[in-house]
C-alpha cells in the first residue's frame, strides 16, 4: 500500500481487497504513508483491527538519512558550501544552490518558494491504476 495526498483512496475498498488476498495466502503487508496525510498511526491501527495483522510504524526521516557520508557526499557538501560563500560575498543573498543534471546552478528563492511541487501526471495515473487493481 502506498498512500499519498494526491490520490484519493477508500479504506473500505482496500479492506475488501486485502481480506481477499489474505484468504489467498498473503501473510504480510508493507504500507508506505506520505507524511502529508498525517495518519500513519491510524493506518497502523486499521491494519490490526480491520485486516488482522500486527503492525508497526516506522518514521524513516532520520533513519533513511542516517549512516556515514561517502567521499563523494563530503565533496558535494564542500562544493555546496563553497558556492554558497562565494555567492554571499558577491552580494547575492536571494539564491538557492541546486544540483541538477550533474552541475550546480542557482535559482532565485522566490521562484522556488512560489512554485508548488506537483507530481508528474503520468505517475499519478499509474498510482491510480495500481490502487484500483
Amino acid at each position: 500500500m502506498c498512500l499519498i495526498p494526491e490520490i484519493p483512496y477508500s479504506l473500505d475498498a482496500l479492506k475488501k481487497r486485502y481480506l481477499k488476498e489474505v484468504e489467498q495466502g498473503r501473510n504480510y503487508f508493507i504500507a508506505i504513508v506520505a507524511e502529508g496525510l498525517n495518519n500513519s498511526n491510524m493506518i497502523s491501527r486499521w491494519f490490526e483491527e480491520e485486516i488482522g495483522f500486527e503492525s508497526r510504524v516506522t518514521i524513516l526521516g532520520h533513519i533513511q538519512r542516517g549512516g556515514n557520508p561517502t567521499v563523494r557526499e563530503r565533496l558535494m557538501a564542500y562544493q555546496f558550501c563553497t558556492y554558497a560563500i562565494e555567492t554571499l560575498l558577491e552580494g547575492n543573498n536571494s539564491s538557492v544552490i541546486c544540483y541538477n543534471n550533474s552541475q550546480f546552478n542557482f535559482k532565485n528563492i522566490n521562484e522556488i518558494n512560489a512554485k508548488k511541487y506537483e507530481i508528474d501526471e503520468d505517475l499519478l495515473q499509474l498510482g491510480i491504476c495500481l490502487l484500483e487493481k
